[in-house]
């Protein structure tokens, strides 16, 4: 067996060779639940146009948004001790940018079987002049015999802070509603600007689950 990268993960995964043994068995539910936290925190099933997330970007720049950063992370840990989870989620959410949303997630997985969560929102908070706005998806799963957890979690922040000299009526009127909250248009915008970084760096850091890594030890 091998263990992860991360000091306090034990993946209780092989070599990854798909030429295991004949007479091993495998955890087929919990790697069922492996797969489907990956699929939830990836989120397969949004599709993204690159023509759409360059047309955005430039109409965004072009409108006065130019400086507007999007970042995102994501993670995954197979078999985590829930001790450890408990006593490292803190450093977890600054090592990662997780806003409070995320945080509290993560939170409240330590008490369910089974978590999935997605959520996303954008503001503009009138008093620091800034448009923030985060994508989260959160997928954990117990272990409860064993003392166990395991979780997928990416997110995606969107931010943006208006330069002073453009901190006028013209630019509320832009893109604020008359009820003080971000117009429609612009949220459609930075949101698929969001799901198209938070895709691209799952693609680099969820590596997808498989089988092996759920050998049950004889």
């Amino acid at each position: 067996n091998e263990e992860c990268s991360t000091d306090n993960a034990q993946c209780r995964s092989d070599s990854g060779s798909s030429d295991a043994a004949s007479n091993d068995k495998y955890d087929n539910t919990h790697y069922q639940l492996a797969l489907n936290a990956y699929r939830h925190a990836k989120g397969q099933q949004m599709e993204i146009d690159e023509n759409k997330v360059e047309q955005y970007e430039e109409e965004l720049e072009e409108l006065g948004l130019a400086g507007f950063t999007v970042r995102s992370q994501a993670v995954q840990l197979f078999y985590q001790t829930l001790d450890s989870y408990k006593e490292g989620l803190e450093e977890m959410a600054q090592s990662f940018n997780w806003d409070e949303q995320t945080l509290a997630t993560a939170k409240a997985a330590a008490h369910a079987s089974v978590t999935n969560k997605a959520d996303k929102n954008i503001s503009f908070n009138q008093e620091t002049w800034t448009l923030t706005g985060y994508i989260e998806r959160f997928a954990s799963w117990m272990d409860e015999a064993n003392n166990l957890i395991s979780y997928v979690v990416s997110t995606s922040t969107f931010e943006f802070k208006v330069p002073q000299n453009q901190r006028d009526q013209t630019f509320y009127g832009r893109f604020i509603s008359g009820e003080g909250e971000v117009k429609k248009s612009f949220v459609k915008r930075m949101n698929l600007l969001m799901r198209a970084d938070l895709i691209e760096d799952s693609k680099d850091n969820l590596p997808e689950p498989i089988i092996q890594q759920f050998r049950i030890d004889q």
